[in-house]
């Protein structure tokens, strides 16, 4: 896009919130229910693939792996800079984010806010997208798993 500059997507969360990325017990007992069932499922399918690897290869990399997840929905934020005023870019937002599996569900004047269109497992309000329009600046801020995948896309 001409005339339009992107911020460096930043975290925009508490340290202490590296230590626990989950917030609500929903998304706990959803995440816990998932690791207990699905990670030995994982390991026993990797060790019966090879069974001669030591198990400890096969458990460290299946609980790193699932640990993942969870930190992909710790929030970000970047900022669209413009030459002209920030409510053009609202259609440009709206095809990327479509493209990324979102829906508008709040359109203010001075704000927008988009929601997946599929509630996945351990996404509340966590996994929705809010836009603050200025005159000549767009904040968005989310999930920094999807802002870097928006990035990419209004980069091109």
């Amino acid at each position: 896009m001409k005339n339009v500059t992107l911020s460096a997507v930043v975290r925009d969360h508490a340290r202490r919130q590296l230590l626990c990325p989950i917030r609500t017990w929903r998304q706990l007992g959803q995440y816990a229910t998932t690791l207990a069932l699905g990670l030995p499922a994982i390991a026993v399918v990797a060790h019966l693939f090879d069974p001669s690897a030591p198990i400890a290869c096969i458990v460290a990399p299946v609980l790193a792996g699932g640990l993942l997840p969870a930190f992909a929905l710790l929030p970000g934020r970047f900022e669209v800079n413009t030459r002209f005023h920030a409510h053009h870019l609202v259609g440009t937002l709206d095809a990327s984010l479509a493209r990324l599996g979102y829906i508008k569900i709040v359109e203010d004047p001075a704000s927008l806010r988009y929601r997946p269109r599929r509630r996945r497992w351990l996404q509340g309000a966590a996994a929705d997208i809010a836009v603050t329009l200025r005159a000549n600046t767009a904040d968005i801020a989310g999930p920094l798993g999807t802002l870097r995948a928006l990035q990419r896309q209004l980069s091109c």
